[in-house]
């Protein structure tokens, strides 16, 4: 989930009160089928928001290629949690760098199996 970045940003304007917290959703209702203590974390950080964006109003197969896209060319810098695995952010991060914009890439620590 996205929200711990979102977080991230909630705490870094404690200190720096200029950094702008966008919250962007694919599509209205995102979160209505989350359980509820991930719904709340979302609520609370879509109300802390200097800016919400819904890219769209329903749902589509997609939603999520479009909230990508919407991230990416609203973005000078794209800080992706990759695996190195194929997918959407594998997508997202060419469609980065085929727009000019820089990807910073950070390697998410797995669990210990």
């Amino acid at each position: 989930m996205d929200m711990f970045a979102a977080e991230a940003v909630v705490e870094l304007r404690k200190q720096h009160p200029e950094v702008i917290l966008e919250m962007v959703s694919p599509f209205d209702d995102q979160a209505s089928k989350w359980p509820e203590e991930y719904r709340a974390r979302h609520d609370l950080l879509f109300e802390l928001a200097d800016i919400t964006t819904a890219t769209s109003h329903i749902y589509t197969k997609s939603a999520m290629f479009i909230r990508n896209r919407y991230l990416v060319n609203n973005a000078d810098l794209l800080l992706a949690a990759y695996d190195g695995q194929p997918g959407v952010t594998a997508m997202t991060i060419g469609y980065a760098k085929a727009n000019g914009v820089t990807v910073q890439i950070i390697r998410p620590v797995l669990p210990a199996a």
